[in-house]
């Protein structure tokens, strides 16, 4: 069997659906007689001499009705465990699957992919075409993944990402256990959390930013109100008080859009305690430090190498807000807003065996100086000496002093922070 027959045998079938107008979706056991059918005389036009024998025809028939009415090889990804980003380069298929790259393994035709792609846009109101040969961060199988693809002119070949949610969710408790970060780490984050402070989670993707802001949002006061904002509904997040909202992408007339900027806007003004972001990537970043002025902390995650990192990652995202945003505004801003910058790291799938543990953690946690030059200041309270796989340890340094006097009111009388740091008065 060759993709080029499988592929011959795909469109007969969907010619024969279209004229008989049947809903995929609705007909599957008449679909699957007609794949049999054209199985069936493709066999005795091969015996025949006028094609290709078949070696599996039962898989053939398989693969027609996916086709049909599904999506085809690539629809045994979107179930599949651990599968974050599939991707679409022609006839080919790739996909990260628990942080290795991998490869499908059953051929694909580029024709099959692009309808792929089509039908997956089939309920959105973007458009794959010539006059259209972009879309970009459209939310796709009922908002369980955000697609991104791309199509002559604009590129060589079909060009496609995937992108599936995968809502992981794992306690504090659960990450210290697993040595993604220590309990005295967790409690110094839990108490920043408790005292609406602000803070910044930075690191590479599925360096594990994502599931760490969930726990943290997961550890805030009941009676605080919390409010997320996303483009694409990722995090675990049920508060006993306050409300997520989404994103959307602006249509094709460049209408209709509603960025995470307006929706930072329109939290402000529902009296949050903590606003969250689940990833900070453009002038949305500016209104983060607005919300300190009303008395509500923050916490966002953004892509950086480092904790110093993040930060001018942070300060770059926000110096598109407006015309009078300077650079030093920023930096004075954040300076006085942001408690905490934690910074998390993975292993590099390729320095690490099949079978050996895959670690995401925290690397460093840095508390922020209030600023007095025109560069941040921050000091370092936890690092990994040794980077991952190292103990994560205290340094004996603590927060600035305003800092730690907020985070002490929350402690029992005659418990200091320095206790907390060094794991003598656990929080839990």
């Amino acid at each position: 069997m060759t993709t080029s027959v499988t592929e011959q045998l795909v469109e007969s079938v969907r010619g024969t659906v279209t004229a008989e107008r049947l809903d995929p979706r609705a007909n599957r056991e008449r679909i699957t007689q007609l794949a049999a059918d054209a199985v069936e005389r493709y066999r005795r036009e091969a015996a025949m001499g006028a094609g290709v024998p078949l070696t599996n025809a039962e898989r053939v028939i398989e693969r027609i009705v996916s086709s049909v009415c599904g999506h085809g090889a690539i629809e045994s990804l979107f179930t599949a465990g651990g599968v974050e980003d599939i991707f679409i380069e022609g006839d080919r298929v790739t996909y990260f699957q628990d942080g290795r790259l991998r490869g499908l393994v059953e051929p694909t035709s580029e024709a099959e992919n692009l309808h792929v792609i089509t039908q997956l846009l089939a309920n959105t109101d973007a458009s794959l075409d010539r006059a259209h040969p972009t879309v970009d961060g459209v939310q796709v199988l009922d908002g369980k993944a955000r697609l991104t693809a791309a199509i002559p002119p604009a590129s060589p070949h079909l060009s496609a990402d995937i992108r599936l949610y995968v809502n992981r969710f794992a306690t504090l408790p659960q990450l210290v256990e697993s040595d993604t970060l220590n309990g005295p780490a967790a409690d110094l984050l839990t108490l920043d959390v408790w005292a609406k402070g602000s803070m910044l989670i930075c690191g590479e993707t599925g360096s594990g930013k994502s599931t760490l802001l969930a726990a943290v949002l997961a550890v805030a006061r009941e009676n605080h109100c919390l409010r997320l904002c996303e483009e694409s509904i990722e995090l675990q997040f049920r508060p006993t008080h306050g409300g997520r909202y989404q994103g959307i992408a602006p249509g094709p007339d460049g209408r209709g859009g509603r960025s995470l900027r307006d929706l930072i806007k329109l939290m402000l003004r529902m009296r949050p305690d903590i606003i969250a972001v689940g990833e900070v990537r453009a002038e949305e970043s500016w209104e983060l430090a607005r919300a300190s002025r009303v008395g509500a902390g923050f916490l966002a995650t953004i892509h950086a190498n480092s904790a110093e990192d993040g930060l001018e990652a942070l300060v770059l995202t926000a110096l598109g807000a407006g015309p009078n945003i300077t650079e030093d505004l920023v930096r004075r801003a954040f300076a006085r807003s942001i408690d905490l910058v934690v910074h998390m790291e993975r292993d590099d799938p390729n320095l690490v065996a099949e079978d050996a543990a895959y670690l995401h953690q925290v690397t460093e946690i840095r508390a922020v100086v209030p600023q007095i030059g025109k560069e941040f200041s921050s000091e370092l309270i936890f690092e990994r000496k040794d980077g991952l796989g190292s103990p994560l340890t205290w340094t004996g340094k603590l927060p600035p002093t305003r800092l730690v006097q907020r985070l002490e009111r929350l402690l029992p009388k005659g418990t200091t922070l320095r206790d907390v740091l060094l794991g003598r008065a656990a929080l839990r």
